[in-house]
């Protein structure tokens, strides 16, 4: 599982996007990582490393795209317990 944070982005896009593939209905896919690995960023948080979106946001078109956009421009607070 680990595996994919290690391939390129190319590949990392391919593998996401055959991973999809093999999920019915599949509108999108974001990898998330500890933002700790990135300086200034609060050690508690994830953010989206690679995102795969499938044809036109899903048939939402620019409107859909644009808030996928946001989604994984955003933070991610991660909570346990």
């Amino acid at each position: 599982m680990d595996a994919i944070f290690a391939l390129s982005p190319g590949a990392r896009a391919r593998a996401m996007g055959r991973a999809a593939a093999r999920l019915p209905g599949c509108l999108y896919l974001c990898l998330w990582a500890p933002a700790a690995a990135i300086a200034g960023l609060q050690p508690n948080h994830l953010f989206c490393l690679d995102a795969w979106i499938g044809v036109a946001g899903g048939g939402g078109g620019d409107r859909a795209l644009e808030l996928f956009e946001a989604y994984r421009g955003a933070l991610c607070a991660a909570v346990s317990g």
